[in-house]
């Protein structure tokens, strides 16, 4: 699949979310979309209500890059849904616009839907402190699930490249960048438990493990 189909596939799914979203869900819901195309992936999607249900759609670079487009349905914890939701109270559902500050950082999407009531922003960057925290907690997500994407596709390849990409998700995990990182628990748990992986991935893995049980928010 060529780059202009992946990205218009993703442009569609997009605007069949948010076609969905713009019926009025059951639960205050808001979806977050970030676009920028030097990263991988270039562009994702996450949807959260306030049950704490969630999905994450993303489309890779190159399927030699990172494989077919990633969709996952999963549950936030409650604390950060809770951080969620209180930001977007504190930007008043998203009612006034989200202050913009142009730079290199890609284009950032927020929609607030619940019922009768469709709110959205647009922005690069933000001098807005709770807009700032919003957008860093959806990143986080995001590099979580595709860390442990990553992961769990070069376990089952056996591909070397495990081994840098445990230790990158190490370091993004104690520079605090990983958010909601029990949702890679049963990757790492694949990893310790498979005696074929050398004990140094194992370690690093189960030092992850602990990382995820002692910081995974309720």
């Amino acid at each position: 699949m060529s780059q202009f189909a992946k990205l218009t596939l993703f442009s569609a799914l997009l605007l069949f979310s948010l076609f969905a979203v713009a019926q009025g869900p059951t639960f205050p819901t808001v979806v977050f979309t970030q676009e920028f195309l030097s990263l991988n992936p270039p562009q994702y999607k996450i949807r959260v209500n306030q049950i704490g249900n969630a999905h994450y759609d993303s489309m890779p670079n190159s399927t030699q890059q990172s494989g077919e487009p990633y969709s996952l349905d999963f549950n936030v914890s409650n604390a950060t849904r809770d951080k969620i939701f209180n930001a977007l109270q504190t930007l008043n559902f998203l009612a006034n616009p989200v202050p913009d500050a142009p730079g290199d950082s890609g284009t950032h999407t927020l929609v607030y839907a619940y019922m009768d009531t469709l709110h959205s922003a647009t922005y690069h960057g933000t001098s807005n402190p709770t807009a700032k925290q919003l957008t860093t907690i959806f990143q986080g997500i995001s590099e979580t699930l595709e860390s442990a994407r990553r992961i769990d596709k070069a376990h089952h390849s056996k591909d070397p490249a495990l081994a840098d990409e445990i230790k990158r998700m190490l370091a993004r995990a104690k520079a605090g960048e990983l958010v909601e990182l029990q949702l890679a628990v049963p990757v790492l748990q694949s990893i310790t438990a498979d005696t074929t992986v050398s004990p140094d991935i194992r370690s690093q893995a189960q030092t992850l493990l602990k990382m995820a049980t002692a910081t995974a928010p309720v």
